[in-house]
């Protein structure tokens, strides 16, 4: 049979409405669905354009957990495991999906560069450890503050971790900075929070400028100088601008002051 091509054209454009209303997803996505039936051995799901979705067999058991929270009508999140089994369902798992949950989170503070608030937990002589959104995360010392920052004269690993303990239960602004799910590392910066304050300070001062300022730490790398009429500021003086001369190590020429 022969359409007009009116028809076709009209035709054409509804197939084409219809496939833009068809979310395309895929296995190991997080979908939203409702609740439409509760049995012993599967929990159905409403996911809209996605179809019906279904929890059954082992994951139905190892989400016992979660569902006892769960009833018909309620809006739930769930892994795509299946897009489409024997029976025409979307097989869904309800394990981990507050984790991945969280690490989606996660990566949308890192992306929307917002600041926030941590309380440290533990440390290590490389750094700091919180939590955010119950995920561990990591403060490296080279992320850390310089009101924070370990100035250790001789860069003695066990003096720096010693300092570090006395942060623990301190409360820190941070950003993330870097997110790898797979390998669960979550890398924060206070560093980066401080020095959006810092440049603000720094409007007053220009490249030339001669200060005086304070010999408030020394590292193997050099020496930190604090700023006389602006104590928040902090500079770093490399070990090869400390001397005309070749120095081996920083306390040659320069000492903290008392």
């Amino acid at each position: 049979m022969n359409l007009p091509a009116k028809t076709l054209s009209a035709l054409g454009q509804l197939i084409k409405n219809e496939a833009g209303l068809v979310s395309v997803f895929k296995n190991g996505d997080l979908v939203e669905g409702k609740i439409i039936k509760k049995t012993a051995k599967a929990i159905y799901f409403d996911l809209g354009p996605f179809g019906t979705g279904i929890v059954y067999g082992s994951e139905l058991m190892n989400a016992q957990d979660v569902l006892k929270n769960l009833k018909v009508g309620d809006v739930a999140t769930a892994k795509v495991v299946d897009q489409e089994n024997d029976d025409g369902y979307v097989e869904l798992s309800l394990r981990e999906v507050g984790k991945q949950k969280a690490w989606q989170e996660i990566k949308e503070l890192k992306e929307s560069g917002e600041l926030m608030t941590v309380k440290i937990s533990g440390s290590n002589s490389g750094g700091l450890t919180t939590e955010i959104n119950q995920l561990k995360a990591f403060i490296p010392v080279s992320q850390l503050a310089t009101d924070h920052f370990p100035k250790v004269d001789d860069g003695d690993r066990n003096k720096i971790s010693e300092e570090l303990k006395k942060l623990i239960g301190l409360e820190l602004k941070v950003k993330i900075i870097d997110v790898n799910p797979r390998s669960n590392k979550i890398i924060v910066s206070e560093r980066e929070t401080a020095s959006e304050n810092i440049k603000e300070l720094l409007t007053k001062y220009k490249v030339g400028d001669v200060i005086d300022g304070i010999i408030s730490g020394v590292a193997d790398f050099g020496a930190f100088l604090q700023f006389v009429d602006n104590p928040k500021v902090e500079g770093m003086i490399h070990i090869s601008e400390l001397d005309h001369r070749l120095i081996e190590n920083p306390k040659e020429v320069v000492k903290i002051a008392r």
